[in-house]
């Protein structure tokens, strides 16, 4: 694979991170406004003041690698934000569309940590070292936000298994 290949495939992953975060902080007002557990909304909350930061921190990586912004989500990342606005606003039940959207954060860190992690490689192999920690270091402070929505998931779903 020739540097300039490795290059593009670097700055289409680098993409498709900020787009993640930016239509996940677009999607969050929306969610809020649905969900009925305190703890999960503070969660949340948590998430968004981080993301907000982190934001920031990849657009100056797209731009120290000259890398143009295009906001072209991809089509599995769109699906699964839809899946959660559609079940936040046509559920009736608010303690399942709180362990629904609990869950599916989970389902977006997984996608999140696969995009940080293909960049951090593409961005070491072709000597961005530095970019690669960055990236590193960026998907590790999320971790704990969203650890902390997982176990509000699994509490969710045990109480609601028992009624």
């Amino acid at each position: 694979m020739t540097r300039r290949s490795l290059k593009s495939i670097l700055d289409d992953q680098l993409n498709e991170i900020l787009v993640s975060e930016i239509l996940i902080l677009d999607l969050l007002p929306v969610i809020e406004g649905q969900l009925s557990n305190s703890r999960l909304l503070s969660a949340i909350h948590d998430l968004k003041k981080l993301m907000r930061s982190q934001q920031k921190s990849i657009q100056k990586i797209l731009n120290k690698v000259k890398a143009k912004f295009q906001k072209v989500p991809s089509e599995e990342f769109e699906t699964l934000l839809t899946e959660i606005i559609s079940l936040a606003e046509y559920s009736s039940e608010p303690e399942i569309v709180d362990m629904y959207v609990a869950f599916s954060f989970s389902r977006l860190h997984k996608f999140q940590k696969t995009c940080y992690g293909a960049a951090g490689i593409y961005a070491s192999s072709m000597g961005y070292t530095d970019i690669s920690y960055d990236l590193q270091r960026l998907i590790d402070g999320k971790e704990s936000s969203f650890n902390a929505i997982a176990e509000i998931a699994e509490e969710l779903d045990r109480r609601t298994s028992k009624s």
